[in-house]
């Protein structure tokens, strides 16, 4: 039996030998899966054929008639690649397949009966199956390949889709349209799907020893463009081959030359690529026996909020190398020379079925379960808690502060940290994982946060004392505020100057003097509203300022964290340098501008014409063609999505007369999307331009 170790060198040395020969002249290493359709699909000037003459005993036939071999229309065949294709010699490659064909008699030919009592049967193949010249640009790998751009942005060819059926390597490239493009981006991870972007494949494909068949997608909207890994499991494409040529000849045989469709199901590799995980998790006592258990502490499954455990598919598929499979009833028993309940290494098995109704086999055609594992080495004991001495974090602000409900009824910031801990441990410590699977584990928080110094009425009665003309949002051109607590930010405010502050923000008081009251106001347009009393000789005000909530982090130079729990070696003030960037909330909440201009006729499919209607920008008539100005402030203010700039991507009448805009929007420097991210994305929002 072949060791997993020599099937990957011959692996390796079968993507050499089609980089060397040119075979489809797309990268050093090429896909297990589209070797199956290479094979058919290489020119050859002779037909090389199986001459099985019984080792020169002649025909053994024991009839003399002639027979005439009856070519079925198509030919549907599976297994691995291994059966049609030579890892040690290329040349042999039309030899394995007549061979293959030939040891599949009754799937090739409807008098197949007959054919297998001619001992020097002879099959050929033959077959023109173009080039792979649309195939061009950088190689996958290497120390200029693009799989180094691509970090972050890779997208799983989902277990939802249909299989690709093409019968080629350029017939892949080609059938990977944009709206193909589309159709895998939103079922595989809609988060990357931009609808109104173009994608297009660049360069060349790459193919790696996990199965996975790489394709490089360029997204393109508006002036930017980003990098996308498109990983397509070899077990996802099936190759239909047509008019393939097939000679039969032999004794008693009449010489036959036919064309036959060859359909060729790339199985699923039962092999895996991880026998041992590197990650070494702690369990305690009680956990070790707990397959679940073990399996969050790596990362293979999930606790949902019903404390059910589910096994994370994907995760699996993408650490095994095992795709288009469903895992199930995992197991775990200790392996090797490990006494059970002591640390060593552990064995994880499961079930692994093909998907049903997808036409998934594995390499023996089968579609049954089969067994596959892994070892892991586990740590038996109690957890200590490992707290990371510096905490960076961007998120949404419900992580640090509580936003949902009145003022007096509000959890403090000690209380809504130790939650976000208790939920997410792997953002705080290094061991966070083992922590996550301890059902009564226990986290206080101290953060020094003083009593609110914000006193008065709430949010929601002064605000009624607040007219239009004095309210204003804090300008992105101001810095960010980094506060140690809300009332931290009276004092951060105060170093920038009051009047600054209100000034740049647009509103302008002379001779004026200005003083904090009353609560803070939390509103869904993602803003934190501060009461400013403005005093002059012109009359006393209330000012609203608006302090978008991305533009605030909150920075605790010694949190301390407590800890404990069944199985956890209980931590007392742990302290850490924690920092909390409040990220951008791209909900739009759209307010349509008191004053629009009519869109004419003629500009009812220009974007940019229709956010100069709406006050959003100006037009420039001195070039050519016209050139327009976006003012980001003013649609920051509109859609509620703040410190970001804007670019008209789409519009869309509708039938009701009613447009729907679609801007593209870039988080400025420093700030991010509260999902970490700093990525373009579309923003849309639907408005009606008649005039107002």
């Amino acid at each position: 039996m072949k060791s997993k170790k020599d099937t990957k060198s011959k692996k390796g040395k079968f993507w050499k030998i089609l980089a060397i020969t040119g075979i489809f002249t797309v990268s050093a290493a090429t896909p297990i899966a589209l070797v199956s359709k290479y094979v058919i699909f290489k020119n050859s000037s002779n037909g090389n054929s199986n001459n099985n003459n019984n080792n020169g005993g002649g025909n053994t036939n024991p009839q003399n008639q002639t027979i005439t071999p009856k070519l079925k229309s198509s030919i549907n065949l599976s297994g691995s690649i291994d059966k049609i294709y030579s890892s040690q010699n290329s040349s042999d490659t039309k030899t394995l397949i007549a061979q293959e064909i030939k040891n599949n008699l009754d799937s090739a030919f409807e008098n197949s009966e007959e054919l297998k009592s001619v001992n020097n049967l002879n099959i050929s193949v033959e077959g023109d199956f173009g080039d792979n010249s649309s195939w061009a640009g950088i190689e996958y790998s290497g120390t200029n390949g693009w799989s180094s751009t691509v970090s972050g942005n890779e997208v799983l060819y989902s277990t939802d889709l249909n299989t690709l059926n093409i019968s080629s390597l350029n017939d892949l490239k080609y059938q990977l349209t944009d709206a193909k493009i589309k159709e895998i981006l939103n079922a595989s991870d809609s988060s990357k799907l931009k609808t109104n972007a173009e994608y297009t494949v660049k360069n060349k494909p790459g193919f790696t020893s996990n199965n996975l068949i790489h394709i490089n997608v360029f997204e393109i909207l508006g002036s930017s463009v980003k990098n996308l890994d498109l990983q397509i499991p070899y077990s996802s494409v099936n190759f239909n081959i047509s008019n393939m040529q097939i000679s039969v000849s032999g004794d008693n045989v009449q010489t036959t030359n036919a064309t036959t469709t060859l359909n060729y199901n790339v199985a699923i590799n039962t092999e895996t690529n991880s026998t041992q995980i590197a990650s070494r998790p702690t369990a305690t006592a009680s956990e070790i026996s707990d397959v679940n258990k073990v399996l969050v502490k790596l990362g293979f499954a999930e606790i949902g909020s019903d404390n059910n455990v589910t096994l994370n598919q994907k995760a699996l598929q993408e650490e095994l190398g095992i795709y288009n499979v469903v895992f199930s009833n995992a197991s775990i028993a200790p392996s090797g020379t490990t006494t059970d309940g002591q640390s060593g290494a552990y064995k994880i098995s499961f079930d692994a079925t093909p998907i049903a109704n997808k036409g998934f086999v594995w390499e023996d055609g089968t579609s049954t379960a089969k067994s596959v594992s892994f070892d892991v080495n586990v740590d038996v004991g109690n957890i200590t808690p490992d707290l990371n001495q510096t905490i960076n974090l961007t998120g949404s602000v419900s992580k640090i502060f509580d936003t949902t409900t009145t003022s007096g009824t509000r959890k403090d910031t000690n209380t809504v940290i130790a939650e976000d801990i208790k939920a997410n441990p792997e953002n705080y410590f290094s061991n966070g994982s083992d922590l996550k699977t301890i059902s009564d584990l226990a986290v206080t928080v101290n953060g020094n946060f003083p009593t609110s110094t914000w006193t008065g009425s709430p949010y929601e009665t002064w605000k009624s004392t607040v007219t239009s003309t004095n309210v204003g949002i804090y300008s992105p051109s101001l810095p960010q505020l980094n506060i140690s607590s809300l009332s931290d930010l009276k004092t951060k405010i105060n170093q920038l100057g009051i009047y600054n502050v209100l000034l740049t923000s647009g509103l302008t008081y002379s001779g004026a003097t200005f003083a904090f009251q009353n609560e803070l106001g939390f509103t869904d347009d993602d803003l934190l509203h501060v009461c400013v009393r403005v005093t002059s000789t012109y009359g006393n005000v209330n000012v609203d300022l608006g302090i978008p909530l991305s533009s605030i982090n909150l920075t605790v130079s010694a949190l301390a964290v407590s800890v404990n729990g069944t199985g956890v070696q209980t931590l007392t003030n742990g302290n850490t340098n924690y920092t909390y960037n409040i990220g951008i909330d791209d909900t739009v909440n759209f307010t349509k501008p008191t004053t629009v201009s009519p869109l004419t006729e003629e500009n009812k499919t220009n974007v940019n014409e229709a956010l100069v209607s709406l006050g959003f920008a100006t037009k420039n008539t001195n070039s050519n063609p016209n050139t327009y100005t976006l003012d980001s402030t003013k649609i920051s203010k509109a859609l509620g999505v703040y410190n970001c700039t804007f670019e008209g991507i789409a519009i869309q009448e509708d039938s009701a007369n009613n447009y729907t805009i679609t801007l593209k929007a870039t988080p400025n420097a420093n700030y991010n999307w509260d999902s970490g991210t700093n990525e373009s994305r579309e923003l849309t929002f639907k408005v009606d331009l008649a005039s107002s």
